[in-house]
């Protein structure tokens, strides 16, 4: 009769509780915070390592050093971006650069399967570097369509001497709620409008018609949130500025439009004081949501300040 070690029952359990929560758009991120001793199968390359200042030190013996953690059973589905919060110290070049590799149980690592980034060392300075699993240098799909997550490998710098701190190493899910008074990752691609970050939310100047802003990062189930809540505050448009829409984008239908495929945007209020909107979300059939472009008003000019955007179950 076949046996199943106690590890890799384990494993199994953690994957299925992953896709469960998915399921429900309850996926949390993987967390691993290196202020104190991290679980887990974990080696150096080309390093070593000691817990120093409240972060596992790493010391380059050659190029291109950096972290693994293997014997994972992760399912790929929820997870947007990779985050690593660090230190550079000592480095003589000016700019850092790395790669994030990974194994699948169905590719083993390759080259493809990597996202390279660059950063300024700012020595001693702690810095996040966010990186999105849609930069997959061999496309997105090596990542989503891998079957398990098997091993994650952080090459964080290809240059050395110097020493790399590292604080917290993170895989991140789409957050239900977006606070614009914060960096809210995923949110870019301006069009027709200027957006300025202002303490309690973006200031969107909105400059000519069809406007928008997007997040081509965001993945959860589309039956997970029935509603969505918008709170902003508006000026400087006409009374009546015949709203705007929410688009949408998914894993069967990756682009934006289609008949059907939005949700409507009332009419703004454009007094300047703070208002909310809930808008009944469509997208039901459309299983797994990848990105959102929201196109506020059918107007212009006009000032905007976006707060917050939360996704609600009811």
């Amino acid at each position: 009769m076949r046996t199943i070690s106690k590890e890799k029952m384990e494993m199994k359990n953690v994957s299925l509780l992953v896709v469960a929560l998915f399921s429900l758009g309850l996926a949390q991120d993987v967390v691993w915070d290196f202020s104190k001793p991290v679980e887990g199968a974990w080696s150096t390359r080309f390093a070593t390592r000691s817990m120093e200042e409240n972060a596992l030190c790493l010391t380059p013996t050659k190029k291109d050093c950096g972290l693994v953690v293997s014997k994972l059973s992760l399912d790929p589905a929820p997870f947007t971006h990779i985050r690593m919060t660090l230190r550079y110290v000592d480095f003589a070049d000016e700019k850092i650069s790395g790669q994030i590799y990974f194994d699948t149980a169905k590719a083993p690592l390759s080259g493809k399967q990597a996202i390279h980034f660059q950063r300024p060392a700012m020595n001693g300075e702690t810095q996040t570097v966010l990186l999105s699993l849609q930069n997959i240098r061999g496309g997105a799909d090596l990542w989503y369509g891998g079957e398990k997550i098997t091993s994650v490998r952080f090459d964080v710098a290809d240059q050395y001497p110097g020493k790399i701190y590292i604080e917290k190493l993170e895989l991140l899910t789409t957050p239900s709620v977006f606070d614009f008074s914060k960096p809210t990752f995923g949110w870019d691609h301006p069009f027709r409008m200027t957006v300025t970050r202002e303490d309690d939310g973006v200031k969107m100047d909105v400059t000519g018609l069809d406007s928008r802003y997007a997040n081509n990062t965001v993945r959860f189930p589309a039956e997970a949130y029935r509603k969505i809540k918008i709170v902003y505050s508006a000026e400087g448009f006409l009374e009546k500025n015949h709203g705007g829409e929410l688009f949408y984008a998914s894993v069967t239908t990756p682009q934006y439009g289609g008949k059907g495929r939005y949700i409507r945007i009332p009419s703004l209020n454009t007094d300047g004081e703070e208002h909310e909107m809930i808008l009944n979300a469509n997208w039901q059939n459309e299983g797994i949501i990848t990105g959102l472009r929201l196109d506020m008003t059918n107007a212009a000019p006009g000032t905007i300040k976006l707060k917050r955007i939360e996704l609600l179950k009811e």
